[in-house]
This record gives C-alpha cells, sequence and structure tokens, in this order.
C-alpha cells in the first residue's frame, strides 16, 4: 500500500516543556522535541482510543486510532513541527499548545475537534477499543487473540451454502439483503469469515487457476485478510434464477452494483476496494467485497467522500 500522508502543523508553545530527548536538529535549537514514549489522547469529540508515540530522537513515531496504528514522519519548520500523516489529498491542519511537561492541548483547525493529549511515558494506556474499525490489510496482521474479542454467528445462504459472520454485521446484512431485494436485487453471502488455514486454500487456488501475479492482486495473504475479522462479507448475485458469482462477470453488473453500493451506507456497510484506490488498499476494485464498521453515520462520510476505511483512519 503506498505511503499515506497528511500533513499535521504543530505550532509548539514549548516554554514548560521539559527536553528528556537527544540532541536537537541544527538551527532549530530553540524548538524542544516531544517527551519520548505514549501520548494518550484524554479528551476528544471521538469514541476512539487515539494515542501518539514518539521514539528518543522522534526518528519514529506512531499514531493509533482503535485498533489502527500507522507510522508518521515529520519536519520542523521554523518553531513548528509538521507531522506527516493521513492522506496527502485530503491534509488536516492541527495546532498543539503545550501546557507542562506531560499534556498538551490539540486543536483541529477542519473541524474544531479539540484534544487533550497527556504524556504516559512508557505505560501501556488501557483502550476501550471499537473492534468495528480494525485495520486488516497487507500491512496490519489481524491481532492477536481476536477470536475472543468477537461473536460469530452461523447460518445457510439461499443456495446451500453455510457461513459465519460476526453477529451484527449478519443482523446488519440480512437488513441490506430484504431491501434490496424490494428493488428487484437479490444479493447472497458467498465468502464470509475464514479462518487463517482456508486463507492459505483459496491463495493456492487462485496462484494454480490464475497465476501467482492474479493471486496477489486479489486474494490476502494468510494472517493479513479482513475476511479473518468476521466484518468482511463477499457477496454474489442471483439474476434471473442464475448464480452470478465469477470475479469478471459480477465487476460486467455495474449497473446492478452501483444501485447495492447505493444503499451499503444506511446498514453500516462499506465497498472496502473502490475503483481506482488499488495503491493505498492494494487491491483492485471489487465491487462484490462489503466491510460492516457498525456506523451508518461513519460508512456514509466514507462513501459519499469515495475514501477508504485508510483514509478514514488516518484523518482520525
Amino acid at each position: 500500500m503506498k505511503k499515506l500522508f497528511a500533513v499535521l502543523l504543530v505550532t509548539a508553545v514549548l516554554a514548560g516543556l521539559a527536553a528528556c530527548t537527544p540532541s536537537l536538529k541544527p538551527g532549530n535549537a530553540s524548538l524542544k522535541p516531544f517527551k519520548a514514549g505514549t501520548w494518550i489522547v484524554v479528551e476528544d469529540g471521538g469514541d476512539d482510543a487515539k494515542t501518539y508515540t514518539f521514539t528518543d530522537s522522534m526518528t519514529e513515531c506512531s499514531y493509533c486510532s482503535g485498533l489502527a496504528c500507522m507510522p508518521f514522519d515529520y519536519e520542523i519548520s521554523g518553531s513548528s513541527y509538521i507531522f506527516h500523516m493521513g492522506s496527502a489529498d485530503d491534509n488536516s491542519v492541527v495546532n498543539a499548545v503545550f501546557d507542562g511537561d506531560e499534556d498538551c492541548t490539540l486543536t483541529w483547525e477542519d473541524s474544531g475537534r479539540v484534544e487533550t493529549i497527556q504524556y504516559v511515558g512508557d505505560k501501556e494506556p488501557e483502550k476501550e477499543v471499537n473492534i468495528y474499525m480494525v485495520l486488516v490489510n497487507k500491512q496490519n496482521k489481524l491481532p492477536d487473540n481476536w477470536e475472543n474479542m468477537i461473536e460469530l454467528a452461523t447460518g445457510t445462504n439461499s443456495v446451500g451454502e453455510n457461513y459465519l459472520v460476526e453477529k451484527k454485521a449478519l443482523e446488519a446484512f440480512e437488513k441490506l439483503r430484504a431491501a434490496l431485494l424490494e428493488e428487484g436485487i437479490d444479493i447472497e453471502l458467498d465468502s464470509t469469515y475464514r479462518t487463517v488455514e482456508y486463507q492459505q486454500k483459496i491463495w493456492d487456488e487462485f496462484e494454480d487457476e490464475k497465476g501467482l501475479d492474479y493471486a496477489r492482486q486479489y486474494v490476502a495473504v494468510p494472517g493479513f485478510s479482513e475476511h479473518h475479522t468476521g466484518l468482511a462479507i463477499d457477496v454474489m448475485l442471483i439474476k434471473d434464477g442464475e448464480v452470478i458469482d465469477d470475479n469478471d462477470d459480477m465487476i460486467a453488473e455495474k449497473e446492478i452494483f452501483a444501485k447495492v453500493h447505493a444503499r451499503l451506507a444506511e446498514f453500516g456497510f462499506i465497498l472496502r476496494y473502490p475503483e481506482g484506490k488499488d495503491e493505498i488498499t492494494g487491491y483492485s476494485y471489487e465491487p462484490w467485497h462489503f466491510r460492516y464498521i457498525d456506523s451508518p453515520e461513519i460508512a456514509k462520510e466514507i462513501m459519499d467522500s469515495g475514501i477508504t476505511l485508510e483514509e478514514y483512519l488516518g484523518k482520525q
């Protein structure tokens, strides 16, 4: 996945910040570095647990929102820190004012959101994790102990195939399917929750049938598949009594999928791999692959903006 960037401008008011980090870059002697370790967001306008982490030399920095973490770079411009994080096409500007050694207030200029971050050193902060916003892709592996975080539900689709899906995601899909049936569109669950072992089997089959390049483009490496979460679903179409589940055939059904995609957000789903976002998601366009995120409001924001889950989490 192409590295994501957003510009985060931090105007540093550092009168009370104690410097416990190594030497500063030449020409910036008046600008003190952040304290090494973890800064946890203790007050903000959002729901996810968020943290900022810096190493001693600030050569490695990371930002976490819920279960999604990503590295970010920084540079110094005059008396300001500039952090590069998120999407280069959708930059966010954040002003930071330090209140003593271990407290800082961040104000996001585009949304007006205010975050208070607090230094916690090397301690691992307790986080209230939103499992529905977990990021699993080619760079982010399924979190450890994931199976104990979710509740799976089982069932059988209309063509007699069994499936496992996270409970709330399944309930939402059933409502989505019922709504689409009223429009004369029939979708059905095809591929849902997969174990790592089963993902390996799928990889081997695609590589044998269509080659290694095709497998790399359309199939996740075992351990790095969204289908391990139970929140991702692949659907098939049932048209004129015939099942359409071949990838190329489904891509050709543009009119039908346009109507399907228009209803996803209403039920808390997003199109996970949109067209033209290959370099960000790591996958080509998949009109059949939906991801449940539990929030119709956030799903609508993502779908209306035409962005990916990676881009949305990079802005948070």
